[in-house]
């Protein structure tokens, strides 16, 4: 564990100029701090006394436990905050890098109900009999830059949104979902659902339900590829809340979104989901720069392609951006 006063430093997890933060890190092959997340996050304190980053990296895959992030971030009148990040940055699944693959008896990957909290760059991998891969129920929470592949229980989902605090709206941006049941779940809330690609869900791509409060989300630039069972795009009996929505594309003809159906998605191939080059100039979306402004691969966006990756030509000048601009709530 180490306490920074002052780090410039640009790493493939986050980059920038960090004030007071204490980081701490996780190597399953050994080297870091602890060996294992769950380690790492059962000796956080119990109620946070500094803005802490929990840094995942190695080859070696982390099967030792779900993780329970429960830590009390509000202390006194000071507000901390936690960030757990991965090495892969991309939207590729890469075998070299972290990957969080508890065991089979585990409900959820992760479980977040602190406030506070961002996973981000997190590879996540999940079976056929574990529950949700993140599943939230905190406040004030982000899931940027993810990986999540395989979670193929009954009803469960690579994301599942269940804050249910009318006061909180979970930002969720540039993550790749993989053959789970359902890409996202959305339950009961205002949330903001941007940029994700969601590949071969099995039942639902995006699945929204509010119930009968009067809940607000905003889903915007999503792709969702592949014939989901009963529909890239769902939205349960019986929501009342009010669906905001913009550029989302879908394979099939379900999306909320005017010319935004039946599209072709094409990606590199393999287990990379980088829009392929027949893609550019098509599936554009809108721009949400004043909630975000970077792909999955932290760089910079301009054309606001729909999904995590904006498509970037032969032609055009690559920008990394090493600081990311968040929870602006619009």
């Amino acid at each position: 564990m180490t306490r920074i006063m002052f780090l410039a430093v640009l790493t493939v997890a986050l980059a920038g100029t960090v004030f007071g933060l204490t980081t701490i890190s996780v190597n399953p092959g050994g080297g870091g701090d602890y060996t294992s997340l769950y380690d790492a996050e059962a000796n956080l304190p119990a109620t946070l006394d500094d803005d802490y980053w929990i840094q995942c990296s190695g080859s070696t895959d982390d099967t030792k436990k779900g993780v329970l992030v429960n830590v009390t971030t509000l202390n006194g009148a000071t507000q901390y905050t936690l960030l757990i990040s991965g090495d892969n940055v991309g939207a590729t699944f890469d075998d070299t890098k972290y990957n969080l693959k508890p065991p089979a008896a585990v409900d959820q990957a992760i479980t977040v109900t602190s406030n506070y909290v961002t996973l981000r760059n997190l590879q996540i991998t999940g079976n056929s009999t574990r529950y949700n891969g993140i599943y939230i129920t905190g406040t004030n929470c982000t899931v940027d830059g993810c990986l999540i592949q395989d979670f193929t229980r009954a009803a469960m989902a690579g994301i599942n949104l269940s804050s249910l605090s009318a006061s909180s709206a979970l930002l969720v941006t540039n993550n790749v979902i993989w053959n789970c049941t359902r890409g996202i779940y959305d339950y009961r809330n205002q949330h903001l659902v941007y940029n994700n690609t969601i590949v071969s869900p099995a039942t639902y791509g995006i699945l929204i339900n509010r119930g009968s409060a009067a809940f607000a989300g905003t889903y915007k630039n999503n792709l969702i590829s592949g014939s989901p069972t009963s529909g890239a795009w769902g939205v349960e009996s019986g929501d009342s809340g009010t669906l905001v929505t913009a550029t989302n594309y879908t394979a099939d003809a379900t999306s909320p979104d005017a010319d935004c159906n039946s599209v072709t998605i094409t990606f590199v191939g393999g287990e990379d989901f980088h829009l392929d080059s027949s893609m550019e100039n098509t599936l554009l979306g809108t721009d949400l720069s004043v909630s975000f402004t970077v792909d999955i691969d932290d760089e910079s966006r301009s054309n606001w392609y729909a999904g995590a990756d904006e498509y970037i030509s032969e032609n055009e000048t690559l920008i990394p951006i090493f600081m990311h601009h968040y929870r602006s709530m619009q």
